[in-house]
Order: C-alpha cells, then sequence, then structure tokens
C-alpha cells in the first residue's frame, strides 16, 4: 500500500520514491508510487499537481486504496524525484481549514450547518441550510471566524478507535464506518475529513466573506482565505488607488464622487433627451410640410434610432398614416404606421429586407431593421417607396 505522504508529512513537497506500477487506460497514462505526497482528489478538495521526474501530473485519485496517479508521460526512470505545485496546495490546504472553521461558526452562532463545500480555482464556497443571511450576521461571523484565526488554536488529525468516537463531538456524522479521519480544531471544531489542514489556525492568515446568494432553498457564501486574501486586497487597493488618481481625489473620497458623477450624468441624458425631443419635434413639422399625401419616407444623416423612433411618433400622431426612416447612425431602418393603415409593417419589412443584406422584424403596426452597408439601407429604402 502507498504511504501518504501528505497526511504523514503534510508539509513535504518534494521527495524520492519509487514506481510500483505502470498502466494504460482509454489511451492515458497512470502510475503508482511506493510514497505519495499528492493529494487524491476528496472530500470538496482538488488534487494536487506537480511532477513525477519527466512527467507532469494531471490528476490524482484513489481507487480502492491505492493513489492513482495520471500522468502526461511515463518516466524513463522507476526511482524518481517527485515535487508538488506548492502554491496551489497551500492554497487548498488554507482553504480547507477556513472552511472547517467558517462552518463550526455558522453553527456556534446561529445553528445553521454546512450542506456542502466547493474549492475552485476561481471561485470558493459552502452551501448552509438558511434561506437567507443578513448583512449584519456575515459581519459578525466574518468577525468571529478571524477572532479564531488570531488566537491561533492548534489544530490536530488522529484516527479514533471506534468506542472512542462516540465520545467526540462530530458537526456531522461520516458516511463511513472505518478509518475515520478527525480534524479536531482544538475546543471549536470536530470533523471526519480527509483533506489537508494547516497546522494552526493562524497559519489561514485571513478569512473574507465576499457575498452570499440565494440557491434553491439554501444560501450559498462566497469567500477567499489566507494568501487569496491577500491577492484579492491587492488587486482591490490598486484598482481603488488607480480610481482615485483618476479622478483626483483621495480613496476615501472616491465613491463619493462616482456618486456625484453619475447625478451630473443623469442630468446631462435627461437635458439630452428633451433636446433630442425638440429636433425630433421640429424635423417631423418640416417633414410633414414638404410632404404631399398621408406617407412619409426620409433618410437621416444625424440622426440615431432614439431621434428617429421620436420623429416617428411625431409624425404619426398627426394625418400621418406611414413612416420609413433610416438613419445612417447605426444603419438602422424603422417601418410604422397608424391604426388607419391596412399595412402589415413586421411581415412587410421581413419580406424585403433579406432582398438586400438586412435583417429585422417586428409587429403590424411597429417594424424595425438593420444593415451592416449603408448602400443596401438606401436600396432598401428605395425599394420600399414603391410600395407606400
Amino acid at each position: 500500500m502507498t504511504q501518504k505522504l501528505y497526511y504523514d508529512f503534510p508539509q513535504i513537497t518534494a521527495w524520492d520514491t519509487e514506481i510500483e506500477r505502470m498502466f494504460e487506460e482509454n489511451g492515458k497514462c497512470y502510475l503508482t508510487l511506493k510514497k505519495t505526497a499528492f493529494y487524491p482528489e476528496g472530500g470538496g478538495q482538488p488534487a494536487d499537481k506537480g511532477n513525477i521526474g519527466e512527467a507532469a501530473v494531471l490528476d490524482v485519485q484513489e481507487r480502492t486504496n491505492e493513489i492513482i496517479h495520471e500522468v502526461d508521460q511515463f518516466p524513463a526512470s522507476k526511482i524518481v524525484s517527485c515535487s508538488i505545485d506548492a502554491n496551489r496546495r497551500l492554497d487548498h490546504t488554507q482553504h480547507h481549514s477556513a472552511q472547517h472553521l467558517l462552518s463550526a461558526v455558522l453553527l456556534e452562532l446561529y445553528e445553521i450547518p454546512t450542506l456542502s463545500f466547493h474549492l475552485g480555482k476561481e471561485i470558493v464556497t459552502i452551501d448552509v441550510d438558511a434561506p437567507s443571511i443578513s448583512d449584519e450576521q456575515i459581519a459578525v461571523i466574518e468577525k468571529q471566524v478571524n477572532d479564531y484565526i488570531y488566537d491561533n488554536l492548534p489544530i490536530h488529525t488522529y484516527y479514533p478507535d471506534p468506542d472512542q468516537l462516540s465520545s467526540i463531538p462530530l458537526r456531522k456524522m461520516p458516511q463511513v464506518e472505518e478509518d475515520i479521519r478527525i480534524v479536531e480544531m482544538e475546543g471549536i471544531d470536530y470533523s471526519a475529513c480527509c483533506g489537508t489542514h494547516v497546522a494552526r489556525t493562524g497559519q489561514i492568515g485571513l478569512l473574507k466573506i465576499i457575498k452570499t446568494e440565494k440557491n434553491k432553498k439554501m444560501t450559498r457564501i462566497h469567500f477567499t482565505a489566507g494568501v487569496r486574501s491577500l491577492k484579492e486586497f491587492q488587486l482591490a487597493h490598486n484598482e481603488m488607488t488607480e480610481i482615485a488618481r483618476h479622478f483626483s481625489t483621495s480613496k476615501e473620497m472616491s465613491l463619493e464622487k462616482i456618486f456625484k458623477l453619475e447625478d451630473e450624468l443623469k442630468n446631462v441624458q435627461k437635458e439630452l433627451k428633451e433636446l433630442k425631443a425638440f429636433r425630433a419635434s421640429r424635423t417631423a413639422n418640416d417633414l410633414k410640410e414638404s410632404m404631399n399625401g398621408n406617407a412619409v419616407c426620409h433618410y437621416f444623416t444625424d440622426f440615431d434610432f432614439e431621434e428617429m423612433s421620436m420623429a416617428a411618433s411625431e409624425l404619426l400622431a398627426s394625418d400621418i398614416t406611414q413612416v420609413l426612416l433610416g438613419c445612417k447612425n447605426g444603419l438602422k431602418v424603422l417601418f410604422a404606421a397608424n391604426g388607419e393603415s391596412e399595412i402589415n409593417c413586421g411581415i412587410t419589412l421581413k419580406e424585403h429586407i433579406s432582398k438586400f443584406n438586412g435583417k429585422g422584424g417586428g409587429t403590424p403596426q411597429r417594424a424595425q431593421g438593420s444593415f451592416t452597408q449603408e448602400s443596401d439601407l438606401l436600396d432598401f429604402l428605395t425599394e420600399m417607396k414603391k410600395i407606400l
């Protein structure tokens, strides 16, 4: 049986050992080692990666007490030097221990049990049995977790005898009955777990709850810990520093500055919309005066689609029954009619627009389309004038 160095010597990242067997399965290369520190995927924790000789380790799984390493090639020598990705292992270990501590605090403070744990490269979450958790509760939970981290409590791992197991206040009863490994955060948490863990809570570094979200009838908590939390803070700090520099203010005043600019932007957008409406109305009146009949066809070189729509509404509110308008800005076309027109705008536009490499459709009284070439739009308008 392979010696599991990740349990016996959890800090080891490099070692020499002997390959016990190599085999192929479904076109992939696998091997087993006499000793391994490669943690196999399990308990919500991903597998370690690294190298066995010149071979890269792609995945590690445990099958019937045998640790199977998937590699990109078979090593040339049976005696190999091995190394794991130490940064990946530390990230997994810090987050796994952080999850135990977070779950313990949730149970301690609010009697909320943890249902599942996901440890990904970008996202770390737990799903808990609560329909919601308030921001005030999150703040209390986060503080208590970090207080336990600062206390630097010892973390023990051991295999109790079956008669001892019943006396251990486990947070959750394991589904197996043999070789049960206990991870104990002294005085705080007792859990059956096969994962890797730090030696003391202080080695978690810190824990930051990022957000919560509803997941069916549960609440999903997103969090980071340790080195990953530091990287998140460094990124946020750099972004805030750049924002403050951009707005020529301090980081503390940046949010107020953004809110002020947002208000100013809303006022400018309101004024712009009023100006667009005024120009559209004036243009609609000019078009009515210059047209004979009850249909208007026009191509705007300086209107956007919003202004063109405003003009169409103004025209249809008068004695104009049909409007066919196009705009150079965005290469859009609008075909609309009021209740007095018998034409079906949606069907008519769709029947003709594809002939000119355009796309569009709509309802009987309003349809719109778009083009990639101005020449196609102009040809379409020319064609549609014939049926107005």
